[in-house]
């Protein structure tokens, strides 16, 4: 296996363009189109002298490596050149976004860490398909060292999400390929409005110091394996199986700010069973998960347990959420979701005479008032139909802590999930004590 490069080098991302649709219309003309995807880069990335970095795949993107920036550019004009020009059998043409960022490549066991890595993942979610963009680092490196036929265009400054610097960006340009496109993808896009924040984060909290994570590099190894093949739309469900103190929760935290790290558009959400209450106590885990999607995440964040940028992260989609709440898991609120306090948090997004929080405002109280019950299958379908349609938009990452303790109906309800996740972007990660799982339980 040849050395991956380390010091300054130059990151090259890419990544497929509204796959989801293609992979739902022709899974198996998808899977073939995707390899021939995969070989043009590869061979492209070779010839550019430039190195595949994970080469088990990230679902529908790849991650190259390059030791000069003119090397990542020329090879970032070459991908999109040959996909512009191979004759896809899919419904629409493959088409990529990609971002190209120099920085320091901090090479460890087989993969790279550190901010530079996140800031060229960040670059390729802010570009449509068909367009490649890069940093100002990349931009400057080159100088006068231009290939011909390309030039560049000057994007002004971004920001990216989660990252506290803006960073300059350009979109390379060529002749032969289009040059127009919608407004960049970038944090100004989706940024909250400061009265639309959460009230608890103005509090000053200083982010928790991540304490050193060693000697679980073969599960992690396992786990991005699950992740990548969810991102690929081949959702799974994973268990963690430990004795009490050998590091579950540790394994499963960094493997979440990882996940997050590289998909931008991740929702990781978590949910614990309680040793006392646990079993008697319906959907509790689930309810959890649910709580913390639709922007119940205030005591986790006093208590250090999320960052503030999961915090925002999750507050960007809260109107995504809630609108699919209404649309496709109404009977959910005041059952496996608590309305008031849905509506509490929607008022702070919504204006006052939304038709939405009006029509929130007007399930929440009704189903106060009533005492129809609604049938287990019914809600655990509108959970299912939910989560589906949510992973459509967003890629979901579900942990369930301490599942030994699982109530009866919340196992009914994974068991549902674990039936309807081949084709979607959902992941979950049971982690359990197998000492202390109660016997004798269907």
């Amino acid at each position: 296996m040849t050395k991956l490069p380390s010091g300054t080098v130059t990151f090259l991302f890419t990544d497929v363009e509204d796959s989801t649709p293609l992979w739902e219309q022709s899974p198996s003309v998808m899977r073939q189109a995707m390899d021939r995807h995969d070989e043009l880069i590869d061979s492209i990335a070779t010839e550019y002298n430039g190195f595949l970095v994970r080469p088990r795949g990230e679902g529908d993107s790849r991650f190259l490596v390059f030791e000069r920036a003119r090397d990542a550019v020329r090879a970032g004009l070459a991908i999109q050149q040959s996909l512009r020009a191979e004759a896809w059998k899919t419904p629409n043409p493959i088409c990529a976004r990609m971002g190209i960022h120099t920085g320091e490549g901090k090479f460890q066991k087989g993969d790279y860490y550190g901010s530079d890595v996140v800031r060229c993942a960040r670059l390729r979610s802010i570009a449509h398909g068909g367009q490649t963009v890069l940093s100002r680092s990349t931009y400057d490196l080159l100088g006068d060292d231009r290939p011909g036929n390309l030039d560049f265009l000057d994007l002004g400054k971004h920001r990216l999400r989660g990252l506290k610097q803006p960073e300059h960006v350009f979109q390379l340009t060529s002749p032969d390929l289009p040059s127009e496109f919608p407004p960049l993808k970038s944090q100004a896009d989706i940024a909250i409005p400061p009265a639309q924040l959460p009230a608890f984060l103005d509090d000053e909290q200083a982010e928790p110091q991540r304490p050193t994570f060693v000697a679980r590099q073969q599960e992690l190894d396992k786990l991005n394996g699950f992740l990548n093949e969810t991102i690929a739309h081949r959702g799974s469900v994973a268990l963690v199986s430990g004795g009490a103190g050998r590091g579950k929760t540790a394994l499963l935290d960094e493997f979440t700010r990882q996940a997050m790290d590289t998909y931008p558009d991740l929702l990781a959400v978590v949910g614990n069973c309680n040793a006392f209450s646990g079993v008697g106590d319906p959907y509790l885990p689930f309810r959890e998960i649910m709580g913390m999607l639709t922007g119940d995440i205030e005591t986790r964040w006093k208590a250090g347990l999320i960052s503030t940028s999961h915090v925002r992260r999750i507050w960007a989609v809260l109107p995504d959420v809630f609108k699919k709440v209404l649309e496709f898991a109404p009977d959910l609120l005041n059952r496996i979701l608590r309305g008031v306090d849905l509506l509490s948090r929607v008022m702070i997004l919504e204006d006052d005479d939304s038709p939405r929080l009006d029509q929130l405002r007007e399930i929440v109280y009704q189903q106060q008032y009533r005492s129809r019950g609604v049938e287990h299958s019914f809600l655990i379908d509108q959970y299912t139909t939910l989560l589906r349609v949510l992973s459509d938009q967003y890629p979901l990452l579900l942990i369930l802590d301490d599942a030994q303790w699982m109530d009866t109906a919340s196992i009914g309800l994974l068991f549902y999930l674990g039936r309807h996740l081949a084709d979607k972007r959902i992941l979950i990660v049971c982690a359990y004590r197998p000492e202390e799982v109660i016997p004798d339980r269907d």
